[in-house]
């Protein structure tokens, strides 16, 4: 790790051979930069705020961030302008925001990078500095770049002939989503959620992904994440542990950890395992997300 200027900014440049990553040092924790070693970020920033911190309101930067769920205004948008703290163990970067004074509580973002592995864990971190209880759920968002499509398996699909009548995912519309706009794929296996740069509204939706991945083709790579996911978890938006989100400027790749009680002092704790795989064709079909993206998938949860 070193600090260094990416664009304007200062940050810390994080590399273990096969990735490297840069965390703002002035704000945060952001991580706004993440790709294999000496290639294209996957995610987004935005050019007209590279390099800019702004005291007062929240900006959105671009890049990875932490909220905490169910989002709501004025308290999702607690501006995240002053420098982290930085703490270094070993492989083990650890990156820490002051106490949000209007919620009590505190952001950490931890990131574990193997030597030499392709890939790597963030575990994202509230915890609850006020005299009494906090229920809410960790949020990790990512936005990625333009273009970018995502990709939400289905739970295994059954027939109703052979008596598979029991509901077997949650999903999760907001009043502006509509099925109608053609960035959306909905096969029988999987959903698809294409950013368009400067065409279209707003689209959303959540969805309960047992499968425990999720993933995003973009500039011709695969970003996937990995995470958890408690079948008797109580999850926010009714259920969901996974969303994603587009407009015209962004395309978010988002998971969510269980809504739980946070006694005073305590804190709740959220994984993301990232993974770049290079090469992989935009997939526009179920045939073909099971031809590009699954054995990238299986290869992996067989090691």
């Amino acid at each position: 790790m070193k600090k260094v200027n990416y664009h304007g900014w200062n940050c810390y440049h994080l590399e273990n051979g096969v990735y490297e990553l840069f965390v703002t040092a002035d704000a945060g924790p952001r991580i706004v930069h993440f790709s294999l070693k000496g290639e294209e970020n996957v995610f987004k920033v935005f050019d007209e705020e590279v390099g800019e911190i702004v005291i007062n309101d929240w900006h959105v930067y671009g890049g990875h961030r932490l909220w905490h769920a169910p989002e709501a205004i004025p308290r999702s948008y607690i501006p995240d302008n002053s420098p982290p703290s930085v703490k270094q163990t070993g492989k083990i970067v650890t990156f820490t925001q002051d106490t949000e004074a209007e919620t009590g509580l505190q952001k950490e973002i931890e990131i574990d990078l193997e030597p030499d592995s392709d890939q790597i864990v963030i575990t994202h971190r509230l915890i609850n500095h006020n005299m009494w209880d906090i229920r809410t759920a960790v949020w990790a968002l990512s936005m990625m770049g333009a273009g970018g499509q995502n990709i939400l398996p289905l739970p295994p699909r059954g027939r109703h002939e052979d008596n598979d009548i029991d509901p077997c995912n949650t999903i999760t519309m907001w009043p502006f989503t509509d099925f109608t706009d053609d960035r959306w794929y909905l096969g029988k296996k999987y959903f698809m959620l294409r950013n368009t740069p400067g065409k279209g509204e707003g689209q959303k939706i959540g969805l309960s992904v047992p499968a425990e991945w999720s993933a995003c083709a973009v500039n011709g790579d695969l970003f996937i994440k990995r995470f958890s996911y408690d079948r008797l978890a109580e999850y926010p938006d009714r259920g969901c542990n996974v969303e994603v989100f587009t407009n015209p400027v962004i395309l978010e790749l988002e998971t969510l950890g269980p809504l739980k009680n946070i006694s005073p002092g305590e804190a709740i704790e959220h994984q993301e395992v990232w993974q770049i795989v290079q090469d992989v064709p935009c997939p526009t079909n179920d045939q073909e997300i099971d031809e590009f993206v699954l054995p990238h998938l299986i290869k992996k949860s067989s090691n």
